[in-house]
């Protein structure tokens, strides 16, 4: 994970009005605790055809996840084409135990935009615990040791 200042970032990034304004109505919103663009945009590697990856932690989006897609959506006004992602912190922190490739990858290569201190604190020392298990190859994490 990378912390930057969120001026700065934005600044190096394809689409970086419309994800100002889409990062403005998610904390309008949401009150998220973590923002995240990921993938290609994080990467540098975010050419023609690539859409912007961003993961939103709230603990105020729907338990329906039809709703909640659709609620992550609504508050996009922009035409950045975005591919939205949004799980609660208590979801999120699951996902780190149990090595999710995604979330891991996120938090490997993304660049934070937002974040609540204490929840991002929470999270990098997960983290970093859960790397302690997996070694980062080629197209994914490969465990070296057992979780207890």
């Amino acid at each position: 994970m990378r912390v930057r200042g969120f001026v700065k970032v934005l600044r190096m990034l394809p689409y970086e009005k419309e994800i100002k304004e889409y990062v403005k109505n998610i904390k309008e919103k949401l009150g998220p605790k973590l923002i995240i663009p990921h993938e290609s945009i994080a990467k540098g590697t975010f050419g023609l055809g690539s859409d912007v990856d961003l993961l939103v932690v709230s603990d105020k989006l729907p338990k329906n996840l039809n709703k909640r897609l659709k609620l992550l959506y609504e508050l996009d006004n922009t035409r950045a084409p975005l591919d939205i992602k949004g799980y609660t912190s208590k979801e999120l922190k699951k996902m780190i135990l149990k090595s999710h490739p995604l979330i891991l990858d996120a938090l490997e290569d993304g660049i934070i935009l937002y974040s609540d201190k204490g929840f991002l604190k929470e999270v990098k020392n997960l983290f970093n615990e859960a790397k302690k298990h997996f070694k980062r190859i080629e197209k994914g994490w490969m465990r070296i040791k057992e979780i207890h």
